[in-house]
């Protein structure tokens, strides 16, 4: 695959690896701003041993103002094929010779590994590799699902503002070892315990259920005025939804519910200014859970960690449903 793009690379100068971020990205400990002079000639892919270089992209397409070009990134050499086991494989291209059915729902394909480290490369069980290195898909049903690349928020925005509602509640979300149905992976706040598909609950029941008590997810956060970032126990700054509380039980004990954001990149500005305002976001990431026995209250906390600018953004569902005029399921 010559087509594959990607947001880091391995620069392997004289038997020693470095991971190499965009000139323009927040490196992390350890990793280095691509430098054509240092850089260029060594790299390659992050996954495996496929040589990849540095295109700075293009401001426009075809010299038309108003039509943005290719953002920077590293490419793959031509004549180059991705390992086996190559995660930048998982694409937006569908198996050839399949018929795509506009009825069924999404395969969705969270290719944010360029900014993430919870997101590695390992197997998932929808796909199997091919003698011919082809990557098929094991089941009918998802077979002939559109496929579609999720490189961050905006992606699921643009998708839940002009696409059938009803067919992306049928969506599967894919991530490594994940295959999340699209109910499992929007969680849209709601703070009344009343409604019976509160997906905050059901996140909760099935993080508590699970041996990884993690999963991908799309959560919407509802912040409250006068919120700004602050530290936790002299360590990450957060952010906090307001809390929603699921039940009392028979002991006066109430079953709280607390979604956390934890800027993990607070030096980047765009990441420690993300909610800078009260009011709703969808946040997109690996949700974690953690319980803690309080006085009068157990804490369910669901954290997200926020390490690049592309996994928030000040929206509502309800100004996105407003803007699609098919009806959203709840």
């Amino acid at each position: 695959m010559s087509d594959v793009v990607m947001h880091k690379a391995r620069a392997i100068i004289h038997g020693q690896e470095t991971v190499v971020v965009l000139p323009n990205a927040m490196p992390f400990a350890g990793e280095e701003r691509y430098d054509a002079k240092t850089h260029k000639g060594h790299l390659k892919c992050m996954f495996c041993d496929a040589a990849v270089h540095f295109n700075k992209g293009s401001a426009t397409i075809a010299g038309q103002f108003d039509l943005r070009g290719a953002s920077p990134h590293f490419h793959t050499n031509r004549g180059q094929t991705h390992g086996d086991r190559c995660q930048w494989n998982f694409g937006d291209k569908h198996e050839s010779g399949t018929a795509v059915d506009k009825k069924a729902g999404f395969r969705l394909h969270l290719n944010t590994q360029g900014y993430t480290g919870d997101f590695n490369a390992v197997a998932n069980p929808l796909y199997r590799r091919e003698a011919d290195k082809r990557l098929t898909v094991t089941e009918e049903a998802a077979r002939v699902m559109e496929t579609r690349s999720i490189r961050g928020v905006a992606d699921l925005v643009e998708l839940m503002r002009l696409q059938d509602p009803l067919r992306i509640n049928q969506s599967r979300v894919i991530l490594n070892e994940y295959d999340v149905l699209w109910p499992d992976f929007m969680i849209r706040y709601n703070r009344s315990s009343k409604t019976p598909t509160n997906r905050f609950m059901d996140l909760v029941d099935r993080l508590s259920a699970s041996y990884r008590k993690r999963q991908p997810v799309l959560m919407e956060f509802n912040v409250r005025s006068g919120v700004y970032p602050r530290t936790t126990g002299g360590k990450t700054p957060a952010v906090q939804s307001q809390d929603i509380r699921w039940r009392r039980e028979a002991s006066g004990v109430t079953q709280v519910i607390r979604p956390t954001a934890y800027l993990n990149n607070r030096h980047n500005t765009a990441v420690s200014l993300a909610f800078a305002t009260a009011g709703r976001y969808l946040v997109l990431g690996m949700a974690r859970l953690k319980t803690v026995d309080a006085h009068d209250a157990q804490l369910h906390f669901v954290d997200i960690g926020i390490d690049d600018p592309r996994q928030v953004t000040k929206i509502s569902l309800e100004d996105i449903a407003a803007e699609n005029s098919r009806h959203f399921p709840r």
